[in-house]
């Protein structure tokens, strides 16, 4: 699991906070269909990468991880342990925007987010520099075409990714960042402040 799966994982865990760890159950699919040792000696060794490499830590804090066969008995079993639990801990993001009055960008979550929405939008201002410099250097109509095209694709995208900054209200600090990436690629779309 690389990727976006990992980074999904890494936001769940912020979003739930060390304390809340006790009220979640990583549920694995598909036991059912193990019908020969083969397949299931490989879905047991998938398992065991999934709990220690990438679950270990909200396990040892708590969380819970089981197999589900497809049974309505399974289902009960796996989720009995969450009904029988008199208190569940809040959620960190819970208590960050409630409790403590932040806003979504201060709040641990928010910080995660932020950081993977500013990788993306670097991505982005290099492929747009690569397909701007592509596009004008090219003698081929046919590459300069294409190049064009996708220049305007990624540029939606790229407008996108802003504005979901923009909505994380990001602070002042950070905008200012941005602002000056986006002076040293002039060509591309301004940052809009709110």
């Amino acid at each position: 699991m690389d990727g976006a799966p990992h980074q999904n994982l890494r936001m769940f865990e912020a979003l739930c906070g060390k304390r809340a760890m006790s009220s979640v159950i990583f549920i694995t699919t598909m036991w059912d269909r193990m019908n020969t040792s083969e397949k299931m000696a490989a879905a047991e060794l998938r398992e065991k990468a999934l709990e220690d490499r990438y679950c270990k830590g909200m396990i040892e804090r708590g969380a819970l991880m089981r197999r589900f066969t497809n049974s309505r008995d399974n289902a009960l079993e796996i989720l009995t342990p969450l009904l029988r639990t008199d208190h569940h801990g809040p959620v960190v993001l819970q208590e960050e925007v409630v409790d403590q009055g932040r806003s979504l960008s201060k709040t641990r979550a928010g910080k995660e987010l932020c950081s993977k929405l500013q990788k993306i939008h670097l991505q982005q201002k290099e492929t747009v520099q690569a397909l701007q410099k592509l596009a004008k250097e090219s003698k081929n109509t046919r590459d300069k075409a294409e190049a064009e095209t996708e220049l305007k694709r990624i540029q939606v995208e790229f407008d996108a990714t802003l504005e979901q900054m923009s909505a994380l209200k990001l602070g002042v600090w950070q905008k200012i960042s941005l602002f000056i990436s986006k002076k040293a690629g002039a060509a591309i779309t301004p940052v809009r402040f709110l």
